[in-house]
């Protein structure tokens, strides 16, 4: 929930990325081309939260090897897709965010298959009550600054993208 609340910020950058580029002197191709890419690339930011809050779960009881393995698995299938969307489809800047779409539906999907099938996780997997809503003072005092943390690391990505459009062509090959 705190990761959804702090990431509604960058969603409304990522949704007015374009003009808001092209008002501060930024080249409209290039406004257009950031605005196209992150527009495509917003089921990824579900997928982050998703990933995140899995992986912290199974962290949690010391469980890695299933993270690790779900994350090879994605280097491995992330540089494939990229080939095949940017390069044979010929899709430019969506064809990277679709490929980085299927790669966090993968990290997720492989995270949830492991956790439905493992006995060993099931005694902490449990349905949501009501229960879950008691002691949120202390939740928001220890959670708060790690979903800082988990925004910050996706604001820094886009900040990033935001300064290559200040980048030349020749700057940038």
């Amino acid at each position: 929930l705190l990761l959804a609340v702090f990431s509604a910020p960058v969603l409304l950058l990522i949704l007015f990325i374009a003009p808001i580029l092209e008002a501060i002197g930024q080249d409209p191709e290039v406004a257009k081309g950031v605005g196209v890419y992150l527009g495509y690339q917003i089921p990824y930011l579900f997928f982050a939260i998703q990933f995140e809050l899995l992986r912290r779960f199974l962290q949690c009881q010391r469980i890695f090897i299933p993270v690790m393995g779900v994350m090879l698995v994605a280097v491995i299938v992330h540089p494939i897709t990229c080939y095949i969307f940017i390069i044979k489809m010929e899709l430019g800047l969506m064809g990277g965010a679709f490929s980085l779409n299927i790669v966090g539906a993968l990290l997720v999907g492989g995270l949830l298959i492991y956790i439905h099938q493992s006995e060993e996780v099931k005694p902490t997997w449990i349905k949501f009550s009501s229960d879950a809503l008691n002691g949120w003072s202390e939740y928001l005092r220890v959670g708060g600054p790690a979903a800082i943390m988990v925004i910050a690391e996706h604001w820094g990505i886009f900040l990033l993208s935001f300064e290559a459009g200040y980048l030349t062509r020749r700057e940038l090959s």
